[in-house]
């Protein structure tokens, strides 16, 4: 078996790259995974993106195609229709269910748990202890690292800011490509492959 090195970098604004200061973008987001990469002596790896990470590994394939050998995406990084409503003044309103994880001291990460499997993700089982080492991951001082503002501006972007598919010449994911969904997941919209597409 190969030996394999796992790279598991926090976007800005959540864990612990929640100090790091700033607007945020996927452009941004791509650029902080370029200097990650640089610093680790990586010129071009394996890349796999979940849910907001699907859409920062699309844009690094497309801004930086050299540096992916290959893309994984996961529940994420897919074109997604604008839900019925929702507009870039009212994101915030439509991601109350994080924001109110934010103002809370949690006593322990089982009460977090309780809220987040709950309210975010009810198909997950509360006592598997992966989803416990990642919730304690969000948690520092009782309080969650996650930024609001940071979130915001990256939903927005997501349904209303530049679609990273495609390129000037309408086909620019030039690397071998993977999509997967979970069975529970709402499938927002089905690809349509163009041609050059990967």
């Amino acid at each position: 078996m190969p030996e394999l090195a796992l790279i598991s970098p926090d976007l800005r604004g959540r864990a612990d790259s929640f100090e790091v200061i700033g607007t945020s973008d996927i452009a941004r987001h791509v650029e902080d995974m370029v200097a990650v990469l640089d610093e680790l002596g990586h010129d071009s790896v394996h890349v796999c993106g979940m849910s907001m990470g699907g859409f920062v590994g699309v844009a690094l394939a497309v801004l930086h195609p050299d540096r992916v050998r290959t893309l994984t995406l996961v529940d994420g990084g897919f074109p997604m229709p604008i839900p019925p409503g929702l507009t870039a003044d009212n994101a915030p309103t439509a991601l109350a269910d994080r924001y109110a994880r934010l103002e809370r001291e949690w006593d322990s990460v089982e009460a977090y748990r309780d809220l987040f499997v709950g309210t975010t993700a009810p198909l997950l089982d509360g006592d598997d202890p992966v989803l416990l080492d990642y919730l304690r991951h969000d948690l520092r001082d009782i309080k969650v690292r996650l930024s609001a503002q940071i979130v915001t501006e990256d939903a927005v972007e997501v349904f209303f800011g530049k679609e990273y598919w495609r390129d000037l010449n309408q086909h620019s994911l030039a690397v071998p490509t993977r999509m997967l969904v979970a069975e529970w997941a709402p499938l927002l919209v089905e690809y349509e492959r163009v041609p050059g597409d990967s």
